[in-house]
């Protein structure tokens, strides 16, 4: 006849595992849930997803600054006033200038660009803020996207 050992001690190996499976759970890294891609235009996709990490994609048609100079805004082709619009702050802009070689009034109108972020409303506007230079890319040059663009 087989010995069963009793119920506390199979309670207490069945904790320990359990513990220990949760503990090597918490050390595994935790990962980033992958940004989802949105058309630049689409106002009501952008505030559906307020808070979510996206990705948009669209040709710069100008950038300004606040009149406190504390706000950098990038505005894109085609989109309605009200719609997107990222921001960068100044204390990032000095580091997104050095990556974009030049200030963004001259390295950004024309081109290209493919942001990543989370989405805010500002004014029930959708927004990200560029915080560092790894959410924002460029590419093409100033002027390019237009010449493309069929008449």
């Amino acid at each position: 006849m087989k010995s069963v050992a009793p119920l506390s001690t199979r309670l207490l190996v069945f904790l320990v595992i359990t513990s220990a499976m949760v503990w090597a759970n918490a050390q595994l890294p935790a990962q980033a849930p992958a940004p989802v891609a949105l058309a630049i235009t689409d106002t009501a996709a952008l505030k559906a997803h307020e808070g979510r990490l996206v990705t948009v994609q669209g040709v710069v048609s100008r950038v300004g600054t606040s009149k406190s100079h504390l706000i950098t805004f990038i505005n894109f082709q085609g989109v309605k006033p009200g719609g997107f619009t990222a921001v960068v702050k100044s204390p990032a802009l000095p580091e997104i200038e050095r990556a974009a070689g030049s200030n963004l009034d001259a390295a950004l109108p024309g081109r290209h660009a493919t942001l990543t972020g989370n989405i805010s409303l500002y004014k029930d506007i959708p927004q990200i803020e560029i915080k560092s230079a790894d959410q924002i890319s460029v590419r093409g040059s100033p002027g390019e996207a237009a010449a493309k663009r069929p008449r």
